[in-house]
Parts: C-alpha cells; structure tokens; sequence
C-alpha cells in the first residue's frame, strides 16, 4: 500500500506539472482580419485591422501585398498598437497609382516568444490615380 501511495502521489504531480505549462507558454494570437479599407492614396493604403485577442497590446504586423496585374508580392513589416477593442492600422507606402492589390496579414504581440499568428483572409484594393 505504501508504494501505492508514492506512486500515486508522483503521478499527482507529474499531472499538475503538465497542466501547469499551458499557463507559462507563450499561445498563438488568433486570426486577425482586415477591415474595409477606406483610405486610399494614390501610392498607399492604410490597413484597418482586427484582433481582440491582443487588445491594448503592441504588435508586430507582416503584410503581404500582390500586384493583381504583374503577380508579384512583396512582406513587410509594421508595428503599430492596438486598442482596447484590438483595433489598429497600419498604412503602406510606395504602391503604383491605379493599380489593384490584395492584402493579407500576420501578427504577433511584439514582446511575446509566440510565433505568427494564421494568415487573414486576402483583401483586395485599387490604389487611386
């Protein structure tokens, strides 16, 4: 009965250690969107974007933009805050006039070991002429 009693308080705690690491590890932010993109230049965007589960926090933002006419791409990277509802923006510069993007992100708290979050859903834009 006594090695019982060991054995089943050493799996005690080995069980209440596992459950422990969920609260240490650093989690993947969930799946930010892209709101309607409403201010468009003639060489830029700025994109509205969402993610309530890093509110308030600082982020790192890795944007993917596609040329629809030439299909090239090219990721950046901004860093903006969030707000308390998880709102933010991030403007991007040096886009031909006239001319039809899509946009998809990424994020990740900028202060976090936790990886990118999935990618959004693409959005797509003409810049202005």
């Amino acid at each position: 009965m006594k090695n019982f009693t060991k054995k089943l308080a050493g799996g005690l705690i080995a069980i209440s250690m596992l459950l422990a690491i969920p609260v240490f590890a650093a989690s993947k932010p969930s799946t930010p969107k892209i709101k309607a993109i409403s201010n468009v230049g003639k060489n830029s965007v700025t994109l509205p974007i969402s993610d309530s589960s890093l509110a308030g926090k600082s982020i790192v933002v890795k944007i993917t933009y596609t040329n629809k006419h030439s299909k090239k791409s090219k990721t950046i990277t901004r860093v903006t805050k969030l707000d308390s509802s998880g709102n933010g923006s991030v403007k991007i510069s040096g886009l031909a006039s006239h001319t039809a993007y899509t946009f998809k992100i990424k994020v990740k708290q900028n202060s976090s070991g936790a990886g990118y979050s999935n990618t959004s859903q693409s959005v797509s834009k003409t810049t202005s002429s």
